[in-house]
């Protein structure tokens, strides 16, 4: 079952989130020791009440297994400055705008919880990072502060962060705090790269909180055929083989697709069924919008849903599953797409 990175919205995934923050921090490191004391199994505090506080949440099937809460600017301050004085950094940021006649927009990032068991795996640390990082970008941000453990400060230098102060012993959290700013635009590139620029379909118009984040093993199966046909993808990294079954049951490889490629048979009727199976050729990260989501959205004559309207039932198979020679099966993991192939790349499945 896919790893499934999502917006908590409901009151049972807010819950979860509360309940890991508590699992992870006071259970596996023994850290918020007034909490194993108070807490009725949840770690809360007064920047979850505020508007706008957003929490990215992972799953692997109905187990949180990961999140990592936003926080835009207010009047009461950001989460970090519970612990330290901001006063210098927040002079330099508006130093730094002077003249320009932009005004800073400062989030922060907060309450990164992952369970110890996934905390090597790079493709969920880093794919939370990036659908935080898409979070900041829809509330405008400029700026970012944090405040980090000195055992993790080292990760979060890569991001492009700086200490702001030298390292303290905060009592209430149990741990060695960091203070730490860093430019958005910094942040954004290292989570992105040039992939917004390769990526310019349907999705790039979509704000971070209208759809999930889906990641992948290899061989692992997103949609059978004669499935239901809910939602509608976009590849960020990976690639995705799509096959069916030919008329003595085989396996026919229908196509390859690499990152960039948009695919899922966009419908508006609940009944239609995928004519393909998908499956992760190598570790794979999607996007995923429910078509329901579209059709509000944007209208079903729009020119954004007419991207993913091309159902193309009858392409004809490119081999059957099992022709590759070794070599194929290599280039076909290796090999990206040109860009022209991604800049048509529209399937509807």
């Amino acid at each position: 079952m896919p790893i499934k990175l999502k917006i908590a919205r409901t009151e049972k995934e807010l819950d979860d989130v509360f309940r890991l923050r508590y699992d992870v921090y006071v259970r596996e490191r023994d850290k918020f020791s007034e909490k194993r004391a108070t807490s009725d199994g949840r770690i809360v505090d007064r920047f979850d009440a505020l508007p706008g506080a957003v929490n990215v949440v992972a799953y692997d099937g109905d187990i949180a297994i990961a999140s990592f809460r936003v926080n835009r600017d207010s009047v009461v301050g950001l989460a970090p400055e519970k612990y330290f004085d901001f006063t210098e950094a927040r002079g330099l940021i508006e130093q730094s705008l002077e003249g320009s006649g932009a005004n800073p927009c400062i989030v922060s990032g907060s309450m990164l919880a992952i369970h110890r068991q996934w905390r090597h795996k790079r493709n969920v640390i880093f794919a939370l990072f990036k659908k935080t990082t898409a979070v900041m970008r829809d509330l405008g941000a400029t700026h970012v502060f944090g405040a980090a453990s000195a055992e993790t400060f080292s990760l979060y230098g890569r991001l492009g962060f700086d200490a702001t102060a030298e390292e303290q012993w905060v009592e209430s959290v149990g741990d060695q705090l960091i203070p730490m700013m860093a430019p958005f635009d910094k942040v954004f590139d290292w989570a992105f790269g040039q992939s917004v620029q390769a990526q310019q379909n349907f999705f790039s118009a979509v704000p971070c909180a209208d759809f999930e984040t889906l990641l992948l093993s290899p061989g692992e199966v997103l949609f059978h055929q004669n499935d239901t046909a809910e939602y509608a993808y976009s590849i960020e990294k990976g690639g995705i083989s799509l096959s069916r079954k030919g008329a003595s049951q085989e396996v026919l490889v229908m196509s390859q697709l690499g990152q960039g490629a948009l695919f899922g048979q966009l419908t508006f009727d609940d009944d239609e069924l995928r004519p393909v199976t998908a499956t992760a050729t190598m570790n794979t990260q999607l996007i995923a919008i429910k078509n329901s989501y579209i059709g509000q959205r944007f209208g079903k004559e729009s020119s954004q849903v007419a991207q993913l309207q091309h159902p193309e039932k009858s392409r004809k198979p490119l081999v059957p599953a099992g022709a590759f020679t070794g070599w194929e099966c290599l280039l076909a993991k290796r090999t990206p797409m040109s860009r022209g192939i991604l800049a048509q790349g529209v399937v509807g499945v």
